[in-house]
């Protein structure tokens, strides 16, 4: 039983893990994509400043 209640343990770790993981790797894709929106629009207002 104690061998089951560790891998259950350590499973649900990992899952947590995995989620962070996935968490993360979302929020940098969205600043990713917010930094490359924002160039494209100051480029934009630069271009039409001229």
């Amino acid at each position: 039983a104690w061998a089951a209640a560790w891998d259950a343990r350590d499973a649900a770790r990992d899952a947590r893990d995995a989620a962070r993981d996935a968490r993360d790797a979302a929020r940098d894709a969205e600043i990713q994509w917010q930094r490359k929106h924002l160039q494209e629009l100051m480029g934009e207002l630069f271009e039409g400043g001229k």
